[in-house]
């Protein structure tokens, strides 16, 4: 049996039509939904996919251009402003490049070279200054550096060498006038007689920074009315002066008489111990300071 399928609509629904070998019209009891949902025109998505369909095969054909062109035809059109900025730089740098490497071949320093560099010039004019100072200074005989300060006429030197001279003097007299001098002890009798009028060896005080200008005479004698003194002489030792100043006596026991005499800031150089009477057990030392 022949049948043919086709297909309507009934009351708004996709049918089957089904007709047999008889030429009867029969109605299929299968409604295909499904199907028409996909093909319907009521289908938005199918829609959409149709517009966007369109504009892609729009946006195909501007870009492939009726030429043949390829899609990169609109960067090389000559109202790309982009290509021609760049172009311009190129030429400017390709410009500036010639003018750096000089048609006579000189490298990228000769803007440096030429005479109208006037940092260059101040160099080469300072250097010429260090060059005719460091002449004078060396001097033509071959003396250093040193030399201006060697001469004989640099009165900065002099004056310093004048000032040291003074300095010097001045520390000397320091010197001679604060100089430690140490003391010194001497026994001079040990129980011993004297009569009148004897008088002990000379007792040099020295002289310059080394002179001692004190003394003190200590003792003991037997004698209650002994008469002990210090004189003094000129700087040749041979003529005496006496001040009529004698040991004062203290009985410390009996038949023993002590005593003790200091003369200070004595200017002269020489000095004995005179007794002026006689005197018996006599024990005496001096120090000198």
């Amino acid at each position: 049996m022949s049948v043919s399928i086709l297909y309507g609509k009934n009351a708004g629904h996709l049918v089957a039509l089904a007709v047999d070998s008889s030429g009867l019209i029969q109605t299929t009891s299968t409604e295909v939904d499904g199907l028409e949902a996909l093909i319907g025109t009521t289908n938005s998505t199918l829609g959409t996919m149709d517009g966007d369909t369109g504009a892609i095969k729009t946006a195909t054909e501007v870009l492939s251009a009726s030429d043949g062109a390829k899609a990169t035809h609109a960067l090389q059109t000559s109202g790309n402003t982009l290509l021609g900025s760049i172009d311009s730089d190129t030429n400017n740098i390709k410009t500036a490049t010639e003018v750096l490497s000089a048609s006579d071949g000189a490298k990228a320093t000769h803007a440096l070279q030429t005479s109208g560099n006037t940092l260059l010039g101040s160099i080469d004019a300072d250097t010429g200054a260090i060059k005719t100072a460091t002449e004078v200074l060396s001097a033509s005989d071959g003396a250093k550096a040193t030399h201006a300060l060697q001469t004989s006429g640099n009165t900065l030197l002099g004056s310093i060498d004048s000032d040291t001279n003074d300095i010097k003097g001045s520390v000397a007299t320091i010197a001679l006038n604060t100089a430690v001098v140490a003391p010194s002890s001497t026994a001079l009798y040990a129980t011993v007689s004297k009569s009148a009028g004897d008088y002990s060896t000379s007792i040099d005080m020295g002289t310059g920074e080394q002179k001692k200008n004190n003394i003190m005479i200590v003792g003991l004698t037997t004698t209650s009315n002994a008469k002990i003194s210090i004189t003094f002489s000129n700087a040749a030792g041979n003529v005496w002066y006496s001040d009529g100043t004698y040991a004062n006596l203290y009985t410390n026991a009996a038949g023993s008489y002590e005593f003790a005499m200091e003369r200070t800031n004595v200017p002269c150089r020489y000095l004995r111990i005179l007794f002026q009477n006689a005197a018996a057990g006599v024990i005496l030392d001096y120090h000198l300071s």
